[in-house]
């Protein structure tokens, strides 16, 4: 009986391994199918749908991108390329620096916070120093304030704060511990608050009871006739005072800049705004999030009262004799004066009621016998006397000018506008050409003797007046000046052709026209070229330093005006009349933003030349280049010149 082949392969020891094989085979057997199976799904349905599915999805992104930029293009960038240039509907943010004109601001030479000055008093006194520059504008009008007044003015206000803070037993004043009367340089004023309005700073509506700040300031200084008002907005107190109508100056003792805004390093301020806008974006430029890090703005809480200031006349008489009756001890002496003083109010008293009750014709006879006494007073007086009786006359309107209130200040314009009119109008046709002949020249000669600041400044006032004076024309007003503009091009633009038609350029003319050239003629081209190079090549270029005849030049202070920036190429070489000249050729190529090609900048310097280049002609015709055998010399005899050949 034989072996079966389990049994023959378990004794050679092969078994196990043909029976791992078999279930291993049994097992791929299995998953090779499957694996297969999946293959094919993938490679017939699933990646054909999904290679389907994403270019749609791809070309659909791609309709979207290009109707996304289509709408972008053509309807959304003009839009607002055409909401941009539209300043009536889109002005744009208002800056500080177009509320606040610099020029006007009046600066102190230190603020409230200066710890040298005011010691322990130092960042407190804003309250007391904001109602004593209210009161003090009574005195000596806002208007004329300058930095010595600044600074005496914090002086005394700090001393009124000393006092108030001793009595009232407080550091930080509020706008409930104002005062109700005030004295000032032997005046009395009696002060007069309306009814505190209070709110936030960045409200647009009103919230009873808090209001804006707008309608605030519009109840204050239209509905109250106020002319002065103090605003706490935080903790920091300043005065507003309205001189003329819809004018602002606003008093800040805190540490401010030129524009009025916080700066570490500042001064007290006056600054000037116009219009009750600007006056509420100013202080919303002053309180902004920036200068307050700490703080919402939000939370910017304010508190406006206004102010009116009464002069009290007899109270500050009685000032003053207290005063006289303290410091002089002789009573009888101040009895008599009193007594002249009435005698002499008396008499002036009378003499007004006279003049009263003069008629016209008397009034008339007076006056003109006072008018020929002074003729003839001021024929006999002598120079000096004349120049005595101007500089009174200069020195009592100064003090009268400075005594007076914002008031009078306006009546006195007024009348004096009014008289100029009267006089403008009354005038003949050869008295205005002489005042006009006049008021040129004086304009010319101010011109003249300006620096090139001064210059700028009144170039830059000008254009903001015409700037202003644009904005505020009627249409009317535009359509009549735009007309006029008009009128004079095409009266210029006639003007030049007559004058082309008159003297016809030279390659027009024929060969008759050059032949008949007059000799008058010549001999003036001739006098008119010595006289264009009768003064040599004296003027030295300041950008390529060569010398030129005069008229090959012009001043540099011209470009200097016109294009700054073409300044770097101007090297300040100052020569005839001490003036810094450039030629026609620099300034042609500077004012079109190029570099000369001449020009020092651009590495054309001329080299210095050296000491020992200092030859005579000998040596000079010794180390020449190139040798001339012609030359032509002056004739030692007569000193006429001929011409040397060298053999």
């Amino acid at each position: 009986m034989g072996v079966s082949i389990e049994i023959y392969r378990l004794r050679i020891g092969s078994h196990n391994n043909f029976v791992q094989a078999r279930q291993s085979m049994n097992q791929m057997k299995g998953k090779f199918w499957n694996h297969m199976l999946v293959m094919f799904y993938l490679e017939i349905f699933y990646l054909p749908c999904l290679k389907n599915l994403v270019t749609r999805i791809e070309s659909n992104n791609e309709v979207c991108m290009w109707y996304t930029q289509m709408v972008s293009y053509h309807v959304y960038v003009p839009l607002l390329l055409r909401l941009a240039n539209d300043v009536e509907e889109n002005p744009g943010p208002i800056n500080i620096y177009d509320i606040v004109d610099h020029s006007f601001t009046v600066r102190a030479d230190f603020n409230q916070g200066n710890i040298s000055m005011f010691g322990i008093n130092a960042g407190k006194q804003c309250v007391a120093m904001s109602i004593y520059a209210i009161v003090y504008n009574e005195i000596k009008s806002v208007n004329i304030w300058d930095t010595a007044l600044m600074n005496m003015l914090l002086v005394n206000a700090n001393n009124l704060y000393a006092i108030i803070s001793q009595h009232i037993q407080k550091d930080f004043l509020l706008l409930t511990d104002v005062l109700e009367i005030l004295s000032i340089n032997n005046d009395t004023f009696n002060l007069e608050y309306s009814d505190s309005f209070s709110g936030a700073l960045w409200m647009k509506y009103n919230n009873e009871p808090y209001v804006t700040l707008e309608h605030a300031f519009h109840e204050v200084f239209d509905a109250g006739n106020y002319k002065a008002c103090l605003l706490t907005i935080r903790a920091n107190t300043v005065a507003v005072l309205m001189p003329f109508p819809d004018v602002f100056k606003v008093f800040d003792s805190h540490s401010r800049d030129m524009h009025g805004m916080p700066a570490a390093m500042g001064y007290s301020v006056l600054v000037s705004i116009e219009g009750i806008q600007n006056l509420i974006h100013f202080f919303h430029n002053t309180n902004s999030c920036k200068f307050y890090p700490g703080q919402n703005n939000q939370n910017s809480l304010f508190e406006l009262k206004g102010v009116k200031c009464h002069r009290n006349i007899s109270l500050s008489n009685s000032l003053v004799n207290t005063a006289n009756d303290t410091t002089s001890n002789n009573h009888e002496q101040q009895r008599k004066q009193q007594e002249s003083v009435i005698e002499k109010e008396n008499g002036l008293a009378k003499r007004k009621d006279k003049k009263q009750q003069e008629s016209v014709v008397e009034r008339e006879n007076r006056l003109e016998k006072l008018r020929e006494k002074q003729r003839e007073k001021r024929q006999q007086e002598s120079v000096v006397e004349w120049e005595n009786r101007l500089a009174k006359q200069r020195e009592r309107r100064k003090q009268a000018k400075q005594r007076e209130t914002v008031s009078e200040r306006e009546n006195r314009l007024a009348k004096q506008r009014e008289r100029r009119k009267q006089a403008k109008q009354q005038e003949t046709v050869s008295e205005r050409g002489n005042r006009l002949a006049k008021r040129g020249e004086k304009r010319r000669q101010a011109k003249q003797q300006e620096t090139v600041s001064e210059r700028e400044n009144r170039l830059q006032n000008q254009r903001k007046a015409r700037r202003l004076e644009r904005q505020n024309e009627t249409v009317e007003q535009r359509e009549q000046r735009l007309a006029k503009v008009r009128a004079n091009y095409k009266e210029n633009k006639s003007r030049h052709s007559r004058k082309n038609k008159q003297s016809p350029p030279s390659g027009c003319q024929g060969l008759n026209n050059d032949n008949n050239i007059s000799h008058n003629s010549v001999s003036q081209l001739i006098h008119k070229f010595h006289k264009s190079v009768s003064t040599g090549p004296l003027y030295i270029c300041s950008c390529c330093d060569q010398l030129w005849y005069k008229h090959s030049v012009c001043p540099a202070e011209r470009l200097r005006l016109s294009n700054p920036n073409s300044a770097k190429h101007l090297q300040g070489i100052k020569s005839v009349d001490n003036i810094e000249w450039l030629c026609l050729t620099c300034d042609k190529h500077l004012k079109k933003g190029k570099v000369p090609p001449s020009a020092i900048t651009n590495g054309m310097k001329f080299p210095t030349k050296p000491d020992f280049f200092d030859l005579n002609e000998l040596e000079c015709r010794l180390i020449a280049p190139r040798l001339a055998f012609q030359k032509i010399m002056q004739a030692p005899r007569g000193g006429n010149l001929r011409l040397l050949v060298m053999l």
